[in-house]
């Protein structure tokens, strides 16, 4: 682990404070390289994990005073910190941010602060690795896994590092102070040395694509060892593992870590289904029952545990269907879940037609989901202007979105103040979205967020998904004023777009043309024929406001024609879409294109949402 820090003497004056400001890194990167919801679940805990143990040791040693994260919440940085890992992940508390900065009152030289620093603060992401590494180790010793956890009995050096610099600033005025540390901490940062990896000959990790993955330091003796792993019985049903999937030791603790807990934990496929499977579980008679008997048929095929797996695969087809083609001893019991699943989708289909006042349900979920992330715009002058009351805000608002989550089936993952990373439904996408904004204004007035969106098969690496996130995000706050919505939908046939916008005007008037769609008021045909329209338009021809009254007239014509009702056609696109405002506040791209790409979002939540 490379050990990063700087102290910097400022004037000498009566009553000179000393101000901090530490991150660990690298974030996005340790985020990314999730392959499973539990290496997320894992990667976020031992973020935070490592956060509260550093926090928890400078108010305990040095009473340091912590501005951000909210000096209130030290008692819960305690809390978490004497955990062992393995509670970590049964708490829904633990999100903690991975920046975080302070002061002390002058007490002692600024010399013996940074020596503190230096030998204790920057040691703590190395000590809490190696427990986190014990802790697997130890519990992991069964049968079934030993030729891994062998493995990783030898010292792993921590992937994490502590980022940190210490200021004595004069006057000391908290704001000057603030930014004066984060100045300097901004400059450590960029200029701290890089480590050095001389490298084997031997595979690289599937998962982080960076490490080497494990089996040994010579070619032969790697190979073989990978040979035994893929042997076994539980890697060939993909469980913790998946056939030729080849992880680093960093990337198999993770991995086995997920499994410390006896929580069950939402796999992608799980979160995937979760609001299709809550809409069943809302109806009660034989859809509820149905479900419950493809469930069980899932947990009576050979393999199963209720640590490693969830039955959430085998609700879609083309998995069932895989898993029967390599079938072995366990084919009567997947074709006892076939049959299951084909009764619920029969009765799915009756329900649907003996109930039309009810929603519509799909015979099977969707096999997509998204990613839901988010960030304060301009935080660091915000926390640096108003440090006495946004730090608990930020607190107060990761709390209250935390409650949100089941309102949405959705899963969160982080939740540090003004960032978060979210998994959710596709159905449930858009409303999350809104939740996040509506929570942010009702308790954070002196700054706006910016949203990020990735919709994604549930089969896909994670990691990818969340960085096409992370890239929409940055392209809503590359936004003049940033404050906007950003969603990027990734087929599985490989096809990409993105949407994106200022909060307001054009979402909610896709919101509204989605509604429209789902509940057939709009035929299918509506949004192809918008969108061929507007791309046989020249941009020249958004330039003119005579040009545009002309478009608008035309894209009227348009949903008359696709309205279902002829008699509320007028209202449709006067009212409910607000035609009078087509086509203005094209965000970052030429206006054509912004809405087109706003019609491909409302076209797949059409098609994946809905029967």
């Amino acid at each position: 682990m490379v050990q990063t820090g700087e102290s910097a003497e400022g004037a000498s004056l009566s009553g000179p404070r000393i101000y901090w400001s530490l991150a660990l890194i690298p974030v996005q990167e340790w985020i990314s390289e999730a392959r499973r919801s539990r290496d997320l679940w894992v990667g976020s805990a031992f973020l935070s994990w490592t956060m509260a143990k550093v926090l928890d040791t400078l108010q305990s040693h040095l009473q340091a005073m912590v501005v951000l994260p909210s000096e209130a919440q030290l008692g819960r940085f305690k809390r978490i910190a004497d955990l062992p890992f393995q509670d970590v992940l049964e708490t829904s508390e633990y999100s903690i941010p991975n920046r975080a900065s302070g002061y002390f009152q002058s007490g002692g030289a600024i010399d013996d602060v940074g020596d503190f620093f230096r030998k204790r603060i920057s040691r703590c992401p190395l000590h809490a690795w190696e427990a986190l590494r014990q802790e697997v180790a130890s519990k992991s010793r069964d049968d079934t896994w030993c030729e891994i956890v062998r493995m990783l009995e030898d010292d792993i050096a921590s992937p994490v590092e502590l980022v940190w610099c210490v200021k004595q600033v004069e006057p000391p005025d908290l704001p000057d102070g603030l930014m004066l540390v984060d100045r300097l901490f901004q400059a450590v940062k960029r200029t701290r040395p890089l480590p050095t990896n001389v490298g084997h000959p031997v595979g690289k990790c599937t998962q982080c694509g960076r490490r080497e993955a494990v089996g040994g330091d010579d070619w032969k003796q790697w190979r073989q060892s990978q040979e035994n792993i893929e042997g076994l019985r539980s890697v060939q049903l993909g469980y913790r593992l998946d056939v030729g999937e080849r992880l680093c030791p960093v990337c198999c603790i993770k991995r086995f870590a997920g499994y410390l807990s006896d929580v069950s934990f939402p796999s992608t496929s799980n979160i995937a289904a979760a609001w299709w499977a809550g809409q069943i579980a809302n109806r009660t008679g034989l859809l509820s029952w149905s479900l419950k008997e493809v469930q069980e048929c899932a947990r009576r095929v050979p393999g199963y545990d209720e640590k490693s797996s969830d039955p959430s695969p085998l609700y879609f087809g083309r998995t069932l269907k895989r898993h029967l083609q390599k079938a072995h001893g366990e084919l009567t019991a997947l074709e006892a879940v076939k049959n299951a699943q084909e009764d619920l989708r029969k009765k799915i289909v009756d329900a649907n037609k003996t109930s039309p006042a009810s929603a519509p349900l799909k015979p099977e979920p969707s096999n997509y989901l998204a990613v839901v992330t988010f960030d304060g715009d301009n935080m660091g002058r915000t926390v640096q202007k108003h440090s006495v009351t946004v730090p608990q805000k930020l607190m107060n608002f990761a709390d209250m979105l935390r409650r949100q989550m089941p309102k949405h089936h959705a899963q969160a993952f982080y939740l540090g103040g003004d960032e978060g990373l979210i998994l959710c439904p596709i159905e449930s996408t858009l409303d999350l979205a809104e939740t996040i904004h509506a929570e942010w204004g009702n308790n954070i007035c002196e700054t706006t967020i910016s949203v990020g969106v990735a919709m994604f098969d549930r089969e896909r690496p994670l990691g990818a998904a969340i960085e096409a996130a992370r890239a929409a995000l940055e392209k809503a706050k590359a936004l003049d004023g940033k404050n906007g919505l950003g969603i990027s939908v990734q087929t599985a046939s490989g096809s990409e777009w993105t949407a994106v916008d200022h909060w307001g005007e054009g979402w909610s008037r896709m919101r509204d043309a989605l509604r429209l769609r789902c509940t057939d008021r709009l035929s299918s045909g509506w949004v192809h024929d918008v969108e061929e329209f507007l791309r046989s338009l020249p941009d020249s021809a958004l330039q003119s406001a005579t040009s545009l009254d002309a478009i608008r007239a035309e894209l009227k014509r348009l949903t008359r024609r696709r309205t279902t009702s002829q008699e509320e056609a007028d209202h449709v696109w006067d009212d409910e879409l607000r035609g009078a405002t087509w086509l203005l506040n094209a965000a970052d791209q030429t206006v054509s294109q912004s809405v087109s790409n706003q019609l491909h979002v409302i076209a797949f939540l059409a098609r994946e949402a809905r029967p």
